[in-house]
């Protein structure tokens, strides 16, 4: 199984990412205006690259219907986000990660949609925040909508089937280890950008 394998050899890394993420400031009420920009900038680079650069690796191989990917695209979410905080995304200094096959790829994307799965239940926390009064709609975190069970349920299914037709576990493997440390770039590279303090 894939995905459990997944889950089991990227929890350090995700564990990490989550430290310094604001975890636990959003879930206390906590996070502040610049935090939570941060947030959106590190998650608009991170789905940026994933959309560029891993998207057209699994159209090459005729898997973009199997994990609908034009349904799964959230940078315009993310730029909707930046633009009611005043942020101008080509401000922003985007870069991509080596995915240098599809198998890595899907090891970025499982951290992508793994990302959204509990985005709900982080879009209840931020609407109860004070501190982010202002914030009127959390367009990337409320991405499914009310559809995000089916959304992750359906990402499972496409990669439990898409594994075994890859032959090449440990390179999705990988790939999953790779986009977490991507991602903890994409966050030095928002926080350098909002200024906020590390």
């Amino acid at each position: 199984m894939i995905m459990q394998a997944l889950k089991e050899q990227t929890k350090e890394a995700h564990n990490q990412v989550e430290e310094v993420s604001y975890s636990s400031n959003i879930m206390d009420g906590s996070l502040n205006l610049k935090q939570y920009t941060t947030i959106i900038v590190a998650n608009y680079i991170f789905n940026k690259a994933v959309e560029d650069v891993a998207y057209p690796l699994l159209e090459s191989i005729d898997m973009a219907d199997r994990f609908e990917i034009a349904a799964r695209r959230k940078t315009a979410l993310l730029k909707a986000d930046l633009s009611h905080l005043g942020v101008d995304v080509d401000g922003v200094d985007t870069f991509y990660a080596q995915m240098p096959s599809a198998e890595i790829a899907l090891g970025y994307l499982y951290v992508a949609e793994g990302s959204t799965l509990g985005g709900a239940v982080i879009a209840r926390a931020l609407a109860k925040n004070k501190n982010l009064e202002t914030v009127k709609a959390y367009n990337f975190y409320g991405c499914y909508g009310d559809n995000v069970g089916n959304m992750w349920k359906n990402f499972i299914i496409a990669m439990e089937s898409s594994a075994p037709r890859l032959n090449n576990n440990e390179a999705i493997l990988a790939g999953g280890r790779s986009a977490f440390d991507f991602f903890g770039k994409c966050l030095e590279t928002a926080k350098a950008f909002t200024l906020v303090e590390v």
